[in-house]
């Protein structure tokens, strides 16, 4: 690493190596700098700038990237779901209450659209349970409409995101 390497530019390559799933201190500065010796501090930049962004929350945790289908939920569909109007924080929360129970539901998104509201990513082990879950959705509080879009193929994405490569 450059001796010169500003903190964004540290922040930045620690950010890749964690999304790369590389989560010791020790083995990021390494893959930063192979070169730099081992009692010149680098280690330690490395570690406070990564503590740094744990603090702020741009590091919220370290998790695993599972494969839904290696682990028996080889069916994904996402979900468009309206609700009732006028939307206030009182439907939002029952709603998002309702909808938690569905032991499917990997990921949940509030939108800013005229028609939709949320958008719902579930797994499935049997291609056919999604359209007994359409059943439990609608059953959900205040819930008008659910379309339903089965994943036909996954788009496996670079390592960096597209956010992080337009932050370099």
């Amino acid at each position: 690493m450059d001796a010169k390497m500003t903190r964004h530019k540290l922040a930045l390559a620690i950010v890749k190596q964690l999304q790369k799933g590389v989560v010791q201190t020790a083995d990021i500065a390494r893959k930063i700098d192979p070169y730099a010796p081992r009692n010149s501090g680098h280690t330690m930049r490395v570690y406070r700038c990564l503590r740094s962004l744990e603090r702020r929350g741009v590091v919220m945790g370290y998790f695993a990237r599972l494969s839904l289908e290696k682990i028996g939920y080889p069916y994904t569909v996402f979900a468009s779901i309206s609700l009732q109007r006028p939307l206030d924080k009182a439907v939002l929360s029952a709603f998002e209450k309702d909808i938690r129970s569905i032991d499917q539901l990997i990921g949940l998104q509030l939108v800013d659209d005229p028609v939709t509201d949320y958008f719902a990513q579930f797994a499935f082990a049997v291609k056919g349970d999604f359209k007994r879950a359409t059943k439990r959705i609608e059953r959900c509080a205040h819930v008008t409409q659910v379309t339903l879009y089965p994943v036909l193929r996954v788009v496996h994405l670079p390592a960096s995101p597209p956010v992080l490569r337009l932050l370099l």
